[in-house]
């Protein structure tokens, strides 16, 4: 399966394009702190348009939410937060939730407690590692519940301007 990973850093100009070349978008929802300034607790500034554009171009959705929790209280506020933006999003059949990792040492509790929370309300819910600063193209997540792996790579894709992750599942 080919997943394409979009968020704000994304120049998407052509969406007809881009549904025709991937099985699946998964579209950056939210984040929990931001490393660039104070901000906590964010949506992603292109997501309601990158899925509501996924929608009307009948793209099977994935959506992610980048996990920067460092205490299981916060995993529940981060968990609680994505899904208050994904409700109206609800009907739209939304195929898998994935909460992406990377700088912030999470601990195997912290995943599991965010994920826990997302299957909850119903949604296929899984995780990997994204090293930051260090591309590792291959992640095997090891959560007891919420297992991949998937190998990624930076890709040219028709209908988008920048190079974009794209994961294919092993």
């Amino acid at each position: 399966m080919k997943i394409i990973n979009i968020s704000c850093f994304d120049k998407i100009t052509d969406w007809r394009k881009v549904s025709s070349c991937t099985d699946m978008v998964s579209i950056k929802a939210t984040q929990g702190h931001s490393y660039i300034n104070n901000n906590y607790l964010f949506t992603d500034p292109k997501f309601y348009s990158n899925i509501l554009n996924a929608i009307d171009y009948s793209v099977p959705i994935g959506v992610y939410h980048y996990l920067t929790s460092k205490t299981i209280n916060e995993a529940r506020e981060e968990a609680s937060y994505m899904l208050g933006v994904l409700e109206p999003f609800k009907k739209y059949n939304i195929q898998r939730v994935t909460c992406v990792y990377g700088i912030t040492p999470c601990g195997y509790k912290i995943i599991n407690e965010f994920c826990h929370r997302i299957q909850e309300a119903d949604y296929p819910t899984y995780y990997y590692n994204d090293q930051v600063g260090v591309f590792n193209p291959y992640s095997i997540s090891r959560s007891k519940d919420y297992t991949f792996q998937q190998f990624r790579k930076l890709e040219d894709v028709r209908g988008i301007k920048n190079k974009v992750c794209v994961n294919y599942e092993i």
